[in-house]
């Protein structure tokens, strides 16, 4: 089923005319949670999109980028990680804690 919502045909039964109804519910839903959920910066960002996919795609890119961006990112974070050396400083409970900060990006 396409994103957008067709309009309704002729002769449909009272079930055909009930799932119609709902469906458009669930996407107009499944639209305002997205809008609600982010702060008014990130909604200018989708405030054009026609359809929830379209939005949810929107922010998909802005936030995770495309695959070979997270691909940057990920050798980016494991640099970074094999670059981290304790501060003379720094007790071994906040190394271990920023050693985990990076461990944890990686994962993600």
């Amino acid at each position: 089923m396409s994103e957008m919502i067709q309009p309704l045909q002729e002769d449909l039964t009272v079930a055909q005319i009930k799932n119609y109804d709902d469906e458009a519910i669930r996407r107009l839903k499944a639209k305002t949670c997205i809008h609600s959920a982010i702060s008014d910066i990130v909604f200018t960002r989708i405030m054009t999109s026609e359809t929830t996919k379209e939005a949810w795609d929107t922010l998909q890119e802005a936030f995770q980028g495309n695959e070979r961006t997270r691909q940057i990112q990920v050798l980016n974070m494991r640099r970074e990680f094999e670059m981290l050396r304790m501060k003379e400083v720094e007790t071994i409970k906040e190394y271990f804690d920023r050693l985990l900060v990076v461990v944890n990006k990686i994962r993600l």
